[in-house]
């Protein structure tokens, strides 16, 4: 059982997770919690009361370690991986929710749940244009409620994201087939979207000196264990915008759906599902459904009624990378470019003056002959190829 963190001199006490008897009586306490949230509802809320550990801030386990106090294995993974998780700002602020950092393609990118895109209807929440103003505030694992305004600046920093995101063509649809039962909210092997990040983040140096890195996949897992890690923001406790974790449920895994005992409530969707192995988070899946508003003395013999995520293997790995994506032709020269030392602008998939001139200066220094300075599939593949070239332009 995680423990609560010592008070200290001139804080107040940490309030737990609400342990209401009824879901009447949870969905009371997180619609009072969830009071700054627009339109919130208290749905998809389903709670196994026999998980051996219960849900608790990220920033509480942060401070036990800062006290000295001796963390289990998995809380010092949970604190390793923490700056991997953060929140995925869509639209132009319209909404927002879970997300976790990873590489896809060779690319840092953050995925989240595709349904998270939609409104009730099945429609896009937003414009392409709207769509292109997106971030992920990847620091928020340290935000305290109880000092909002502490480091501000670093802990609610905003990167900005590359638009399209990939697998957008498959939202609506998703989001479609879904819509007409609620058990299955969410769920679907086609229900993430992968963003990539306009900066690489992964290099950043945290406050305790480690580097943030990237969560490396669990591909090829053993098909049930007790092992799962579920990390992000909800609407429970502590304003929402406080990272919680739950460690040591149990999983099953069949085909691309991963079902799991933590506890899901509303704004679980698209947090990380990880898998603790060798000391270390693995990214298992993106959490994407809950069946429905229950509150249980344990959890189901069937694992199949557990609440559920969607494997990464199904969008993460050689077979599903180094795939053509034309909406992305432009980002994806940038990013060859920009490695190359030729391209200082912005990585934001739009071709303009700078990114030809970028190309140029590549195809000079590196003695490649092009057919002209437009984004193509086939100037993208030769960039590939000629992989690591290092910093041909610099200089």
């Amino acid at each position: 059982m995680v423990g609560t963190p010592p008070v200290r001199a001139g804080e107040t006490e940490r309030p737990a997770a609400p342990a209401p008897s009824s879901i009447e009586a949870l969905c009371r306490e997180l619609s009072a919690a969830a009071a700054w949230a627009e339109d919130w509802q208290c749905v998809q809320t389903r709670i196994f009361e026999d998980n051996p550990v219960q849900r608790s801030p990220v920033v509480a386990l942060r401070e036990r370690a800062e006290t000295g106090e001796q963390l289990e294995p998995v809380e010092q993974a949970i604190l390793a991986a923490a700056p991997r998780a953060g929140i995925i700002v869509l639209c132009n602020g319209q909404k927002s929710g879970n997300a976790f950092l990873i590489r896809h393609d060779g690319h840092p990118a953050v995925v989240t749940s595709a349904h998270m895109l939609t409104d009730s209807s099945g429609q896009l929440i937003c414009s392409a244009s709207d769509l292109r103003i997106s971030t992920y505030m990847p620091n928020v694992s340290y935000f305290d409620d109880r000092f909002p305004d502490r480091d501000k600046d670093f802990v609610l920093r905003e990167v900005g994201l590359v638009a399209p995101p990939i697998n957008l063509e498959e939202t609506e649809a998703t989001r479609e087939r879904f819509l007409n039962n609620k058990l299955m909210y969410g769920s679907g092997d086609e229900d993430y979207v992968i963003f990539y990040l306009a900066e690489d983040i992964t290099g950043d140096v945290m406050p305790d000196g480690s580097v943030r890195g990237h969560l490396e996949p669990a591909l090829s897992p053993p098909e049930s264990g007790n092992n799962v890690v579920l990390m992000g923001m909800a609407a429970d406790i502590l304003n929402g915008l406080v990272m919680v974790h739950q460690h040591t449920c149990r999983y099953h895994l069949y085909r691309t759906t991963l079902s799991h005992t933590c506890d899901t409530l509303s704004g679980t969707s698209g947090s990380l599902v990880a898998a603790f192995f060798e000391d270390e988070l693995l990214a298992f899946g993106v959490h994407n459904a809950a069946f429905d508003n229950e509150r249980l003395p344990e959890a189901p013999v069937t694992p199949g009624l557990w609440n559920t995520a969607l494997h990464v293997a199904h969008f993460l790995g050689p077979a599903n990378e180094q795939t053509p994506r034309p909406e992305l032709l432009a980002f994806d020269i940038q990013f060859e470019l920009k490695q190359a030392g030729c391209y200082t602008g912005a990585l934001d998939n739009q071709w303009g003056p700078g990114s030809r001139d970028a190309l140029s200066r590549y195809a000079e220094a590196s003695g490649l002959s092009l057919d002209g300075l437009e984004p193509t599939q086939e100037t993208f593949d030769l960039l590939r190829d000629r992989r690591p070239q290092g910093q041909i332009c610099s200089g």
